[in-house]
């Protein structure tokens, strides 16, 4: 299965670094937007996706070196610290994608959060 996304009569299709989605949460029973952040490689191979959190809403104050303010594709906070790895199927809906300029700082915050 290479990566997951709900398609039309039920096909699936790959997902992609620098998309943003909905998945639903076990813990929370409430939705999160998460930032697909892993190889695409990866993503088709393995039956999880690597991803971090995404806080919808204004840009937030406390900004740092972990942190990536998102204007599309809506205005929210992208916590680099947030790295977490999410199986195919909580995947519910794609909201959009980051630019190239904002994958490449959203790497460079996943650099100093996991000290690489």
């Amino acid at each position: 299965m290479a990566g997951f996304r709900r398609g039309g009569r039920g096909r699936l299709a790959p997902v992609r670094r620098g998309e943003v989605w909905i998945v639903g949460s076990r813990v929370s029973g409430r939705d999160q937007y998460v930032l697909i952040v892993g190889n695409d490689l990866l993503v088709e191979s393995l039956g999880s996706v690597i991803t971090v959190g995404v806080e919808a809403g204004e840009a937030f104050a406390g900004a740092s070196m972990v942190t990536v303010q998102l204007t599309q594709p809506f205005e929210g906070t992208v916590r680099a610290h947030w790295v977490t790895t999410v199986r195919k199927d909580r995947f519910e809906r794609m909201v959009g994608m980051v630019d190239r300029h904002t994958m490449d700082v959203v790497d460079a915050a996943l650099r100093a959060a996991l000290d690489l």
